[in-house]
């Protein structure tokens, strides 16, 4: 059943990978036989210094087809069109995306000097964050229910204000967690989340042989959502959101950080490294991140794939939001000595949801 599967990945997930093995695994864990409504289940675990998810979604692209047996595409990114400027216009959009390069560069590496979070308890105690927030070594996966991704949209579409599916998943979050927090949320509480930004790697004049691009490239924006949590109802909380999203947008923080991460921190100390990205976590609730997949079903192993759930471990607790076949699958790791009553986030979750599109006005769609 559903819960002896989840019982055998967390068992999975909290055992670390042999170094002295190649880094990646897959386990079967095939339904019982003559059992009802149980499903085969395929577990892909790798080591994160093999890829990350721009590069490992090759491999489902390689391995997955369409149900015709046809390949498939999970990504396919938007090429950005070029600016058309007149030389004047170039010269001064120059100096100006210097100078916003700059302060980006200044506020990605000054994050590790703000100050902590409130405890509001979704995050850790004040005293280990500022302790060396050291890993416990248990980590709880929940795979939350799948809900509708077109119920997702239409709250996005009948924003009062332009959002994201984004905004609305993340703003959801953000209410899920002070729900969770209840009277420990107040205006005064400080809440951050860390985004993840990445991009396809890339090799320049002499690619690597195809079968042999797997890496990473990708970095941490800081999204203040203070202002998010503190907001009294969920469609504020989602505004607040787009707004902490926007001023990350409108800013160059995400090459810039890519830029710090993949030609600065090399040059620096391992010890150095290892700090800042403690000191990163620290000041930071989550990791969350959204996914984009295959909007048709496919086919692993010559049978159709039902769900797709990407599991994470992290310092601090991380969300992985995958869209596929017209779902989304949410995954959330926490550490149970933290959120101990983790068992009720997933019902926070979809009330907040359900909240947004009540108020909105989405009543022809179901989550």
């Amino acid at each position: 059943n559903r819960k002896a599967l989840d019982d055998k990945i967390e068992e999975i997930i909290n055992q670390p990978l042999p170094t002295d093995k190649p880094l990646w695994r897959i386990h079967l864990m095939p339904a019982a036989k003559g059992a009802t409504d149980v499903q085969d289940c395929m577990f892909f675990r790798s080591h994160h210094t093999i890829g990350d998810g721009f590069s490992l979604v090759q491999v489902l692209e390689k391995t997955a087809t369409n149900l015709d047996g046809s390949s498939i595409t999970f990504t396919n990114p938007k090429e950005k069109k070029p600016l058309r400027l007149n030389p004047a216009a170039k010269l001064i959009y120059a100096v100006l995306y210097c100078v916003e390069w700059v302060r980006s560069a200044l506020v990605f590496t000054l994050q590790n000097a703000k100050c902590f979070e409130s405890e509001y308890g979704f995050n850790s105690s004040l005293s280990h964050r500022k302790g060396g927030l050291e890993y416990s070594g248990v980590r709880k996966s929940i795979c939350f229910k799948p809900f509708s991704l077109e119920y997702v949209k239409a709250i996005k579409n009948k924003s009062p204000k332009k959002a994201t599916v984004n905004d609305v998943l993340l703003g959801a979050m953000v209410g899920a967690m002070r729900r969770y927090g209840g009277d420990a949320v107040d205006d005064n509480t400080i809440m951050r989340m860390l985004i993840p930004v990445g991009a396809p790697l890339e090799f320049g004049a002499n690619p690597p042989p195809e079968g042999d691009r797997l890496g990473n490239n990708w970095s941490f924006c800081s999204a203040d959502l203070s202002k998010a949590i503190s907001a009294k109802d969920s469609i504020s909380r989602m505004l607040a959101t787009d707004s902490s999203m926007s001023r990350i947008k409108r800013s160059l923080i995400s090459p810039a950080s890519m830029f710090v991460t993949n030609h600065i921190m090399p040059l620096v100390p391992a010890f150095f490294a290892k700090n800042s990205s403690r000191d990163l976590f620290a000041r930071n609730s989550a990791v969350f991140s959204n996914v984009p997949g295959a909007q048709q079903p496919c086919c692993f192993g010559g049978k159709e794939v039902d769900l797709i759930y990407p599991i994470f471990l992290n310092l601090i607790d991380q969300v992985i939001v995958l869209s596929y076949n017209g779902k989304l699958m949410f995954n959330l790791t926490l550490d149970p000595n933290v959120v101990k009553d983790y068992d009720k986030f997933e019902g926070y979750y979809r009330d907040e949801l359900l909240d947004m599109g009540r108020r909105l006005g989405v009543t022809d769609i179901e989550l």
